[in-house]
């Protein structure tokens, strides 16, 4: 994997590049649980140049260590905050995947 150089106030970071993800910083100011925000930071992670993401509650209830019931709740907040987008996908015999998408405020 190819190394990457990280210069930030003067300080010289190398990390492997597709090694981390940015996160808006004016998401502190949603006053998220820490539920919440481990459910943002992983939808952050996974997510394309568009803010879009498809993964199973249950797979992100195992990557961030939560119940799927947890799950829904900080899907819930952060909806109901507005820096996530949720829209359900349907087909003929029922629904798919959910599709997630970060807002960018």
């Amino acid at each position: 994997m190819k190394r990457v150089k990280f210069v930030y106030d003067n300080m010289h970071i190398m990390y492997d590049k597709g090694k981390f993800f940015l996160v808006p910083t004016d998401i502190f100011d949603y006053k998220l649980t820490p539920r919440a925000l481990a459910v943002y930071m992983y939808l952050s992670k996974l997510s394309d140049r568009n803010g879009e993401s498809y993964p199973s509650r249950k797979t992100i209830g195992e990557n961030c260590r939560i119940s799927v019931t947890t799950v829904d709740k900080a899907l819930k907040e952060l909806t109901n905050a507005g820096v996530v987008k949720i829209t359900h996908q349907y087909n003929e015999t029922g629904q798919t995947v959910n599709y997630y998408q970060c807002i960018k405020r």
